[in-house]
């Protein structure tokens, strides 16, 4: 694996190793050098983390398992903790579509000032909150006015 990782994909799970495979399956395939993904595993599940090392067992992909349960809150500082990405991208036990790891990769290398990335997503169908593009910002000042 590239040793320069521009973008970490931190997935952060819980209980759910069934959508965890629905997600490596969709991200998986996407990854190209200077991209990693790191699972923090907050559960006590044992199926999760025999699904990563037995069916995505690649130098692409490192996986945490908590000692204890951290809430959500602390599962997302100790995936961004334990990343190498000059960029973090947080994940739930989303599906990512084709093509969405090169369009971070487009945004994050054409602007490289930028410290926020708000990318659409879909629920049933349905964008999260409609917009004609993904939108960056610079600071967080310019997210709050945003949203």
């Amino acid at each position: 694996m590239n040793n320069k990782i521009i973008l970490s994909i931190g997935v952060i799970t819980y209980n759910q190793p069934k959508e965890l495979r629905r997600l490596m399956l969709s991200v998986l395939p996407q990854i190209e050098p200077g991209v990693e993904i790191v699972i923090n595993d907050n559960s006590d599940n044992l199926e999760s983390e025999s699904i990563i090392r037995n069916e995505f067992n690649s130098p692409y992909v490192r996986y945490f398992k908590n000692k204890i349960n951290v809430g959500s809150e602390g599962n997302i500082l100790l995936a961004t903790e334990r990343s190498l990405g000059k960029y973090v991208w947080w994940l739930g036990d989303d599906e990512l579509k084709p093509g969405a790891i090169a369009h971070v990769l487009s945004i994050i290398k054409n602007n490289p000032e930028i410290s926020l990335i708000w990318i659409n997503f879909e629920v049933n169908g349905l964008l999260a909150r409609p917009l004609i593009q993904d939108k960056f910002f610079k600071d967080r000042n310019q997210v709050v006015e945003e949203f």
